[in-house]
């Protein structure tokens, strides 16, 4: 299974401004993505893109800036 993190600017109950720092599976974000990204990606009717789980994954990492956390991956196959 592979992993994904992106950091973003939360607040917190104070109002302080924090970076948040937040780790995804490939099920994780197919769990909370897939829906709307495949509704979205029928609607604008693009024939030459294929509708999977990989594509939606990439895109997901394109939005979110995304990158792979191969630190989180050893420590799973270790586990």
């Amino acid at each position: 299974m592979k992993y994904w993190s992106i950091s973003y600017l939360d607040h917190n109950a104070l109002g302080e401004i924090y970076v948040h720092h937040e780790t995804l599976s490939d099920k994780e974000i197919l769990d909370a993505f897939w829906v709307q990204w495949f509704t979205h990606m029928i609607e604008a009717k693009r024939p030459d893109f294929e509708l999977t789980p990989e594509n939606c994954i990439d895109d997901w990492c394109l939005l979110y800036h995304a990158e792979r956390n191969h630190w989180r991956e050893i420590k799973e196959y270790y586990e």
